[in-house]
C-alpha cells in the first residue's frame, strides 16, 4: 500500500459505491435535505436525530475541501468534501462533511487538483455542470473574460502614457499636452467647488497640492487592481476590420467626467492613441 495525504483543492472518483453516516448538522444541511427530504431540526447545537446512512454511488467526483485530524481530538477528525460530480445533477457542489472513520473505507482514484473549495464554491461547479450541457455557455463566459482583459490592457495603456511610460508619449507629444489640459480643466472645476463652498473661510486653495493628487489618480499603478476606477470607458465601437475603438473620460473625486483618450486595439495590443473630448450635450 503506497501512502497519499490529500490537500484541500485534490478530487477523487470513486471506483466503488461508499456508505457512511450523515450527521444531522448545520454544515450538513443542504445534503440532508436532497437526500432524506426533510429539514434539520437542529441549526448549531448538538444533534437531536441520529446519523442517517448515505450511500454516495461509484464514479462520483469528490473534492477534499477541509481536512480536520488533532492531536487528542480523534471525535472530531473528519474530512469535509464538495461533489464536483454525481450522477444525478442535483448533488453536484453540495458540501458535507464525514466521520475520518467513514473516510477511510472509500476505493477511489485520484483525478484533479487545484479544484475550487470553500463555502462559495457551490456555484461554481453548478456552472461547470451546465456549460459541460451547453458548451456556449463557456464560450459566452471565454468572450467575456477576453473583452475584460482588452478593456484593462487599453485602460493600462493610458495610465501609462500619463506616467510617460508608453511610446506614444514619444510618438505623439500633443497627447502628454492634452493631459495638461484635462489637470487645468478638474483643478479649475475644483476651485469653483471649493469658493462656492468655503464662503469667508480663511482657508486658502492649494493649485499645486491639487494637480500633484490629480495627476497621481491619472497614472497610479496600483489604481487597475481596485475596482474604482479614474479612467471610464464611456463608449466602445467595433470597427469593420476587426479592431476595437474605446473612449475613456477622466473621473475625479468631483464625479465629473472629463476629456480624456480614444484607445484603438485589436485583441489586448493597442495600436493607437487619440485624444478624446467629452460632448457638452
Amino acid at each position: 500500500m503506497k501512502i497519499w495525504l490529500p490537500k484541500c483543492g485534490d478530487a477523487i472518483r470513486l471506483t466503488n459505491d461508499w456508505t457512511f453516516m450523515l450527521h444531522e448538522e448545520y454544515r450538513n444541511r443542504e445534503l440532508w435535505k436532497l437526500a432524506f427530504s426533510s429539514v434539520l431540526t437542529n441549526k448549531y447545537g448538538a444533534s437531536k436525530l441520529e446519523p442517517q446512512s448515505l450511500l454516495i454511488p461509484k464514479n462520483t467526483e469528490l473534492v477534499f475541501d477541509r481536512i480536520y485530524v488533532r492531536q487528542g481530538a480523534d471525535d472530531f477528525a473528519s474530512c469535509t468534501f464538495i461533489i464536483k460530480e454525481h450522477p444525478s445533477d442535483d448533488f453536484v457542489g453540495e458540501r458535507f462533511w464525514a466521520k475520518l472513520e467513514d473516510v477511510n473505507n472509500i476505493e477511489c482514484d485520484t483525478t484533479t487538483t487545484d479544484n475550487p473549495i470553500g463555502g462559495f464554491a457551490k456555484a461554481g461547479y453548478k456552472y461547470a455542470l451546465k456549460a459541460k450541457k451547453d458548451p456556449s455557455l463557456l464560450t459566452k463566459s471565454t468572450k467575456s473574460k477576453l473583452s475584460k482583459e482588452e478593456l484593462e490592457s487599453a485602460r493600462t495603456e493610458i495610465e501609462m502614457l500619463c506616467s510617460k511610460t508608453s511610446p506614444f508619449t514619444m510618438q505623439k507629444p500633443a497627447l502628454f499636452n492634452h493631459i495638461g489640459t484635462i489637470v487645468n480643466s478638474v483643478i479649475d472645476n475644483l476651485h469653483k467647488i471649493h469658493t462656492a463652498h468655503s464662503g469667508n473661510s480663511s482657508y486658502k486653495f492649494n493649485r499645486t497640492g491639487h494637480e500633484q493628487f490629480v495627476r497621481h489618480a491619472m497614472n497610479y499603478d496600483d489604481w487597475r487592481h481596485s475596482k474604482n476606477k479614474n479612467w471610464i470607458c464611456v463608449a466602445t465601437r467595433k470597427n469593420k476590420d476587426g479592431s476595437t475603438s474605446r473612449d475613456f473620460s477622466f473621473m475625479y473625486s468631483d464625479s465629473t467626467r472629463y476629456d480624456g483618450f480614444t484607445v484603438l486595439s485589436h485583441g489586448c495590443k493597442v495600436i493607437d492613441i487619440s485624444e478624446f473630448v467629452v460632448s457638452e450635450d
